[in-house]
């Protein structure tokens, strides 16, 4: 409902809050050690996202994680699932449990951003 009329001094002391655009102007590049994939991964969610500073640290944290899943599941690649130690047993690689938890913290990172719902996404850069 529209006031009509003058403001009360009490409503022009209220300020009503708005939302500010982020401290950068321009998008901010990804780090220098993300892999390439990562790195266009990086400057596509920033190009659709709205992100503040602590969401970019996350951002960084996922593309970090993904990183560290691919490796992983080179290594798998190269030396299998197992090998057997010192004692002849058959062990499981370490590479495939670091896979694993480095493929669940891109799912929570992602998650959390809101970055797999597109009803949360942000107004875009220079808008």
């Amino acid at each position: 409902m529209v006031q009509r009329g003058r403001k009360s001094a009490a409503q022009l002391a209220v300020t009503s809050l708005v939302r500010h655009q982020p401290a950068f102007v321009h998008a901010p590049t990804p780090p220098d050690h993300l892999s390439p994939d990562m790195q266009d991964w990086w400057n596509s969610t920033i190009s659709k996202f709205e992100l503040d500073d602590h969401h970019l640290k996350l951002l960084q944290a996922a593309c970090e994680a993904w990183d560290t899943m691919t490796e992983a599941r080179q290594e798998v690649k190269e030396d299998g699932l197992t090998y057997i130690d010192g004692k002849g047993q058959r062990r499981p690689n370490p590479a495939v449990s670091i896979a694993r938890d480095a493929r669940m913290a891109f799912c929570r990172i992602v998650r959390d951003l809101g970055l797999d719902n597109p009803k949360q996404k942000g107004a875009r850069w220079g808008q």
